[in-house]
């Protein structure tokens, strides 16, 4: 269930994947996946129905985790390559 995408200034693309509850990083180059998150749950970095995702002129990814009535910030790790 995606219901938000972004993509970051290396042009990783992130998805908000609520069904889920995590963000999926798609690294083009390396043509890998990555996720962020689930199964539900609150801890940091954990989310339930995350329902936007946006990148920062800084490179922090927000993510609007609705399920848990907050906002999570965070710092992706460099893309690497296969």
């Amino acid at each position: 269930m995606p219901t938000g995408i972004a993509v970051d200034q290396t042009g990783r693309t992130l998805i908000a994947d609520s069904g889920n509850h995590r963000i999926v990083v798609r690294n083009a180059d390396a043509r890998t996946w990555d996720f962020w998150g689930g199964p539900a749950g609150t801890a940091p970095g954990e989310f339930v129905m995350p329902m936007s995702v946006t990148v920062g002129a800084d490179g922090d990814v927000a993510v609007a985790d609705t399920g848990n009535d907050r906002i999570q910030i965070a710092t992706l790790r460099p893309a690497t390559s296969a």
